[in-house]
């Protein structure tokens, strides 16, 4: 139906109505909207066949009003058309799915919500399904401040995406971040966990986090004061862009794969930091690292304190490296700690009495 109000439809789902409109711009466009008024849960979308007809492919905006709290799973799923949605004070989680694959989603306000999908999604298998903004293909820049969750392929393929800065960020799903091409910034502050792939344990846990963010240049994680804190395997693997990280002194562990592929790699690790086998370097298969053929791969390293634990030597950990592709930087002042090393010619190993501002 059609009126001449500019309604094309309208309807309630429990406690909350829902109004589906055409209004007028100033530049004499139409933006079709849907609107959402009422308390409590939108449990499912007002689009599907109103009236024999379905609306999905023609919502550009949609508004949710205060005091409704929460969205269900995959609601606004495939909304081809979709561009701005505004979100209210009231609703402070997104479920999984509720947006994905909406190419077109530009503007989403985002300032209060502290999850974003769920990080108990552990399977690798179409994990791109789960994601809560997952294939939004046009989604720029959000707004991350208050978020403590980012769920299992939340972000996933966002390839227009370019910083995740998240100064309350804790817990990170698998594929979180997965793909997200013009990611250039990640800060984390109160960093506690990636979550493991269902196959995956102790030092052969993948996460995948931030896997293929082939922009990234610099990362910050900063932990939440909890122990065992570590970056999961392949959590940044083929970050080929990636030339900082800084990480806080209670990471714990850096595990196979991490750090895998990156190709001017610059990293301060923590002392007491355990290095598994091919955190660094080439792929890593279980057995061995992939050559590093590629004579521009230079990782600089530096080493805090009186270094890490190494779970089997150095060559292994920077497995694949080839000579001089491996720049160690340790402190004078530990010296004595690294004195019994025997590097071999894949490392350029420098005494400092500083090291340079991270």
């Amino acid at each position: 139906m059609t009126v001449s109000d500019g309604t094309v439809a309208s309807g309630t789902i429990n406690n909350v109505s829902w109004e589906i409109y055409d209004r007028d711009e100033s530049n004499g466009n139409t933006t079709r909207v849907l609107e959402f008024t009422g308390s409590g849960q939108i449990t499912s979308n007002p689009w599907t066949d109103v009236d024999g007809t379905n609306y999905r492919d023609t919502i550009q905006e949609i508004l949710i009003g205060e005091g409704i709290t929460a969205i269900s799973d995959y609601i606004f799923k495939d909304s081809a058309e979709l561009v701005t949605v505004q979100l209210p004070s009231t609703i402070t989680t997104l479920a999984d799915g509720v947006f994905r694959n909406s190419p077109n989603l530009i503007t989403i306000n985002l300032g209060n919500i502290t999850a974003i999908g769920s990080t108990s999604t552990n399977r690798k298998d179409n994990v791109e399904a789960h994601g809560t903004f997952s294939n939004c293909t046009s989604l720029a820049s959000v707004d991350l401040s208050n978020v403590k969750t980012v769920g299992a392929g939340a972000f996933y393929q966002c390839t227009a995406l370019t910083q995740a800065i998240m100064p309350n960020g804790e817990n990170f799903g698998i594929y979180a971040f997965k793909g997200c091409s013009s990611l250039t910034t990640v800060e984390i502050g109160k960093f506690k966990s990636f979550t493991r792939t269902q196959d995956s344990s102790d030092q052969y846990a993948c996460s995948y986090a931030f896997y293929i963010c082939q922009a990234l240049t610099t990362v910050t994680i900063t932990g939440s004061g909890n122990a065992n804190k570590a970056i999961i395997g392949n959590t940044f693997m083929y970050c080929n862009s990636l030339n900082k990280v800084v990480l806080s002194d209670d990471i714990h562990a850096i595990y196979n794969n991490a750090f895998s592929k990156c190709k001017n790699l610059s990293i301060y690790i923590p002392e007491g930091c355990e290095l598994y086998q091919g955190a660094f370097g080439g792929v890593w298969n279980g057995t061995s690292s992939s050559a590093i053929t590629d004579s521009e791969y230079v990782n600089t390293i530096y080493l805090k304190g009186t270094g890490p634990t190494i779970s089997s030597s150095y060559d292994g950990v920077f497995g694949g490296f080839q000579d001089g592709q491996v720049k160690i930087y340790y402190l004078n002042a530990y010296a004595s700690s690294y004195s019994g090393i025997n590097w071999n010619s894949k490392f350029e190993v420098h005494a400092v009495d500083a090291f340079p501002e991270p």
